[in-house]
């Protein structure tokens, strides 16, 4: 293999091909993808920030946050060192495992896409 062809995974190479069909002009529509690529985290952050509508499955082990609730800010700056990035949470606000999301939210949120 020609070294200068590097190792992507297949979510990888998806948002390549994605990026370059909008950079081609090509009218955007929604985006569909099973739980092999929408269990990436990194590929739906991707999709969002291109502004793409998308629709992927997940696994039930994937973390997600409940419908009106984020990651609580980073803790505030300190007068050294760099500013801190991680997001927080605690023992009442959490993400939590998108099976135990479906369980709460219960049958009724439910729907089936064709």
């Amino acid at each position: 293999m020609p070294e200068e062809i590097e190792f992507q995974t297949k979510p990888e190479i998806a948002l390549a091909q994605i990026a370059g069909a909008l950079d081609s002009g090509l009218p955007c529509g929604v985006v569909l993808a099973d739980a092999g690529y929408g269990s990436d985290t990194r590929f739906r952050e991707r999709l969002a920030e291109m502004g793409l509508q998308y629709v992927v499955g997940v696994q039930g082990s994937v973390s997600v946050w409940r419908p009106c609730r984020a990651p609580l800010p980073p803790k505030a700056r300190s007068r050294v060192g760099r500013p801190p990035k991680l997001l927080r949470r605690s023992m009442d606000h959490r993400p939590v495992s998108a099976r135990e999301l479906v369980i709460e939210m219960g049958q009724g949120a439910l729907r089936r896409v064709a």
